[in-house]
């Protein structure tokens, strides 16, 4: 009894098993007959703008950290962060009293260097060479007092009526006396002849350096007022007033960002290095400001390949006039590098196998949908190139693809030609 109950269990399974997999047969033949709704777009070939996706970060134009030139004490800064300053605008200024003080006695040693010149180049008074004269003739008349002494006493000495001892000592006087009087002349003729061209040019080099010693001291007194070297933004101050700074290790003092125009340098795969070139326009997009596209251009090239990341740098500069870009955003940059005649495909058309990987689309052929597996090439926007699957003029699946299955009916509700975007 019991065998009985289980075969007639066993067949009423089977039954209702083929009934279930005739009903499911039934239902996909339904599907498959069934007309879905699509509408299509009649594929042509149409300009692809050729682009190079990558990123970066904004950067400034120009920055500048300020140090000073020399040692000091900061006695004003009279900027803040956040100001905006004009190139050759006074930002900070060091006490400057001794300094002051240096340019003075530069001054003063200049002065008595050019007095100097000066009289050398006058020549000598009249009243010096009279002097020098009268020098002379006193010089020659005790010259002529002490020979007739000299002969005296050196007659007295050969009678042996004076000591030699007493003889030695005339007979240095005289001698000094003959000194004075070669002195006295060759002083005359100096004062009569005036000065050498040696000494000219002696004096010449002291103005010369006394000159260069007020140069410098005035160069190191203007050296105690720092001005922006460019226009831009305080972004930073380091120090507060009354703080002595150094130039060895330099004190940093104030950062000065220009960001009238911003850059970017961005990284690019080595296999575009030829399609880029000086002036290639792009598009700027920032997260930090969603909704705005920034236009720029390639302004500089890095002709050195990262052998590790097969990567080149390029810099982008962007016009920032309303100072909206800011140093340190993260950029999504095109890089334009051209256009040309393709079909084209909308990612949003695209039905891409999450396990593959690869991209189907569907024509209309007759009645029916035909899948495509597609090769894609260059991208622009959501548009894609179609290197293969797809030919000019062919029905292609816009709307409603995504209920099609290989071989479905289909019942064209709106065709045009090339809006395959």
């Amino acid at each position: 009894m019991k065998k009985i109950l289980a075969i007639f269990i066993i067949c009423i399974a089977l039954s209702l098993g083929c009934s279930s997999s005739t009903s499911k047969e039934t239902n996909n033949k339904k599907k498959i007959e069934e007309s879905i709704p699509v509408q299509v777009a009649r594929l042509k070939k149409e300009p692809l703008r050729l682009e190079i996706c990558t990123v970066g970060t904004v950067l400034p134009h120009q920055e500048v950290v300020t140090t000073p030139k020399i040692a000091g004490r900061v006695e004003r800064i009279f900027v803040k962060e956040g100001d905006l300053v004009k190139a050759g605008d006074v930002i900070v200024k060091l006490e400057e009293t001794d300094f002051l003080l240096a340019v003075r006695q530069a001054e003063a040693a200049l002065a008595t260097a050019k007095a100097n010149l000066a009289n050398l180049l006058a020549g000598t008074r009249p009243e010096k060479i009279e002097q020098a004269r009268a020098a002379l003739h006193q010089a020659q008349a005790n010259l002529t007092s002490m020979e007739k002494e000299y002969q005296r006493i050196k007659q007295l000495a050969a009678a042996d009526l004076v000591a030699k001892r007493e003889l030695d000592v005339v007979i240095a006087q005289y001698e000094s006396a003959i000194a004075q009087v070669r002195q006295a002349k060759e002083q005359l003729d100096m004062l009569i002849k005036g000065p050498t061209d040696e000494e000219l040019e002696i004096a010449r080099a002291q103005v010369r350096q006394a000159e260069a010693g007020l140069a410098v001291a005035k160069n190191t007194l203007s050296d105690t007022i720092l001005k922006a070297p460019f226009a831009g933004l305080i972004t930073a101050r380091f120090v507060d007033e009354g703080v002595q700074v150094y130039t060895a290790p330099k004190t940093e003092i104030l950062k000065l960002t220009d960001v009238s125009r911003v850059k970017v340098v961005t990284p690019v795969s080595e296999r575009d290095f030829s399609r880029l070139k000086i002036g290639t326009p792009c598009e700027i997009k920032l997260d930090a400001l969603p909704g705005d596209i920034y236009q720029g251009r390639v302004t500089r090239i890095i002709p050195e390949i990262n052998p590790v990341s097969r990567n080149f740098n390029v810099e982008v500069e962007i016009p920032n006039p309303n100072l909206r870009l800011k140093s340190g955003m993260f950029a999504n940059i095109r890089l334009f590098v051209g256009q040309k005649e393709t079909l084209t495909i909308s990612r949003d058309i695209l039905i891409t196998d999450l396990v593959t990987g690869v991209s189907y689309a569907f024509v209309v052929e007759g009645d029916q949908a035909v899948r495509r597996k597609l090769t894609l090439g260059e991208r622009s926007g959501l548009l894609m190139e179609v290197l293969e699957g797809l030919k000019e003029g062919e029905n292609l699946v816009v709307k409603g693809q995504n209920r099609l299955q290989p071989g479905s009916k289909v019942k064209i509700i709106k065709e045009s030609i090339g809006e395959s975007k």
